[in-house]
């Protein structure tokens, strides 16, 4: 039915079949951390699955559509706001490359939020992860690649949120807080 009336489907090779774009795949894998068999998941259960899958490049697109679909649902809005909140904690705590950022900076065209306090209070403590990972950046620790994709992180938000982060990097150098840093990565941004 699907291969020849909905076109849904391509056939893969002798009773294979395998969706003819892959952003049907995409939105049933982000659906599929949600629900199980139409059942909404547990808070618990949507953010271990969120975890487990954001060091993996392929689910970038399907945790992208994730949060979207839970930041967009009034009753899903509270979940999306713990779950973004762990995953933020989580990360600070880790001592690992941070990841959660670069999947949330990545996925904000996706986000809906209901106050823009909540948007720009996220945006602010992405700026602060980033910035502490480039601080972190030291000798032959690091790659200039690294370093680069930082940057081009600052300027995903600073393209997105002109203003607010403006109003950031002038707290950080008011409160005299990584001067050096905040002032190479504005350098990179010009």
């Amino acid at each position: 039915i699907f291969k020849y009336q909905a076109g849904l489907f391509n056939e893969f090779g002798h009773n294979s079949f395998r969706f003819i774009h892959r952003t049907f795949q995409e939105y049933l894998a982000a659906k599929s951390i949600i629900y199980s068999y139409g059942i909404k998941r547990s808070e618990d259960i949507i953010y271990e699955n969120i975890k487990n899958k954001i060091g993996n490049p392929n689910w970038r697109v399907p945790l992208s559509m994730t949060f979207g679909l839970l930041s967009k649902s009034i009753q899903h809005n509270e979940l999306f706001n713990n779950i973004i909140i762990r995953l933020l904690k989580d990360e600070h705590d880790s001592s690992n490359t941070l990841l959660v950022p670069f999947v949330i900076i990545d996925s904000l065209n996706d986000m809906y939020f209901s106050l823009k306090e909540i948007e720009y209070e996220l945006i602010k403590k992405l700026a602060d992860m980033l910035l502490l990972d480039y601080e972190n950046i030291s000798g032959f620790s690091r790659l200039k690649e690294h370093q680069e994709l930082i940057e081009s992180y600052f300027l995903k938000l600073k393209k997105k949120y002109d203003c607010t982060m403006t109003e950031w990097f002038i707290e950080k150098i008011n409160n005299e807080e990584n001067i050096a840093a905040c002032a190479n990565i504005i350098y990179q941004l010009k």
